[in-house]
């Protein structure tokens, strides 16, 4: 009985460790050709040097202990990008690292990020582990990786999170302080303070309340940085990007590129634009109240192990925030992987067939999702092949895109109601309603 459970945890991990290990080789070894060849087919634009994304930060540092402003322009960064990243990066440049040092530093994040792997919650069955791998040796997680974005540093500082909220108070104080130390690196991972709803109500009073403290101290201290870093946050529509407001910027985009000479044209494209996306909100809204009003969907929750259940929450929190907040480079889908162990139970063993045949369907549109910049490489790789006309190339491609938008609102969706009946069966939803409730 111990055997099975340990290969379903460790063979996932493996899969990825193995494909990093090959490709740290073959690229030490000289083989860059092949290399980025593997990467191009990933659906990766290969750059000359891999860990692009962390030298920019290292040039940072070592651009301010010159003492040079880095927020519009690094200037000891090749690319001369600027500092997007939160500010407290730049009070870090005592550390005695600079852009020499990409390699190394990049290298170490990824095997980091691998090793971390380990730390998820086993799969319950051969097939879930077999799809587990596919989702650890996805395009997302391989251009994370490659990257070396520090998203992939937030993924362990996060799972190190997740995993000290399920022992004892003085443990679960330590994961929230976690979340707060991500959400000073990348911002973002401030949203999972809402965690704390799992504690009593006045240690998620006490929680939110240090939290807001520390944020508008942060903000008073590097507002002028802030906003001045803030407009260089990527944003824009590429294929690789994810989020609610693509399909707006797809209408922008269309518009001004197609409809440029007609204002008419352009504004009914972007009003069935703007119609599309009030379409989507209503029916994730729908299938949200759907998914809550099934009595079985309470009960697979309570069936999760406690660190499936914990898992599954972080992600859907973090996915559903970072979907409608801001856009998203491809790379940060790798917090999927969190939710993917909790909703293979949820597909095993929730009590309705119904049910079980969405969180199944979940899982499988998820690995899509991680999967899709690959899949759309070898679309273009395909109709070349058939040597098609150029709008068929084009309306092949635009209808991918499509899909893979739907796809991303409805995998929110699911993520929507695991995060709502989290939080609907957190210890301070009865609190809350007694001292809302009128006294008879």
């Amino acid at each position: 009985m111990f055997r099975r459970p340990l290969i379903y945890r460790i063979a996932p991990p493996l899969a990825a460790m193995a494909l990093f290990l090959v490709m740290t080789w073959l690229y030490m070894a000289g083989h860059q050709t092949l290399y980025a060849s593997i990467l191009s087919n990933y659906g990766i634009l290969p750059f000359k040097t891999p860990f692009l994304d962390i030298a920019q930060p290292l040039a940072a540092w070592e651009c301010t202990r010159l003492g040079l402003d880095v927020i519009e322009t690094t200037y000891c960064d090749p690319l001369l990008r600027p500092t997007n990243y939160p500010p407290i990066w730049i009070s870090l440049s005592w550390i005695p690292l600079d852009a020499a040092d990409t390699a190394i530093v990049g290298w170490f994040m990824g095997l980091a990020f691998v090793l971390t792997l380990f730390a998820l919650p086993a799969a319950r069955s051969a097939s879930n582990a077999a799809t587990m791998a596919l989702a650890c040796t996805s395009t997302m997680v391989v251009f994370g990786v490659e990257r070396a974005n520090i998203d992939i540093s937030l993924f362990t500082l996060c799972a190190a999170a997740a995993w000290l909220l399920l022992g004892r108070p003085i443990w679960r104080g330590a994961g929230y302080a976690l979340f707060l130390a991500g959400a000073a690196l990348k911002y973002y991972p401030i949203v999972l303070v809402v965690m704390a709803a799992r504690e009593r109500l006045r240690v998620f009073v006490a929680i939110a309340l240090v939290s807001a403290i520390l944020v508008l101290a942060f903000f008073l201290t590097y507002h002028d940085e802030i906003w001045r870093g803030a407009r260089f946050i990527p944003a824009g529509l590429t294929p690789d990007i994810f989020g609610a407001k693509n399909i707006l910027l797809a209408a922008d985009l269309v518009s001004e590129t197609v409809f440029a000479g007609s204002d008419s044209a352009m504004l009914l494209l972007r009003i069935a634009a703007a119609l599309i996306y009030v379409l989507l909100a209503i029916s994730l809204i729908a299938t949200v109240a759907h998914t809550m009003r099934n009595p079985a969907f309470a009960d697979g929750m309570k069936s999760l192990a406690p660190s499936e259940h914990v898992f599954l929450a972080v992600g859907s929190i973090l996915m559903v925030a970072c979907f409608f907040v801001v856009q998203n480079v491809g790379y940060r889908g790798i917090f999927l992987l969190f939710t993917l162990p909790g909703l293979m139970a949820m597909g095993r063993e929730a009590g309705d067939d119904k049910l079980r045949r969405v969180f199944n369907a979940a899982v499988w549109a998820i690995l899509f999702l991680m999967w899709s910049d690959g899949l759309r490489t070898q679309l273009v790789h395909l109709l070349a092949a058939l040597d098609v006309s150029l709008l068929i190339r084009m309306v092949a491609i635009a209808g991918f895109w499509l899909v893979r938008e739907l796809v991303w609102w409805w995998v929110i969706a699911q993520l929507c109601a695991v995060a709502a009946r989290f939080l609907l069966a957190s210890p301070i939803t009865p609190s809350i309603r007694a001292l809302v409730k009128p006294k008879r």
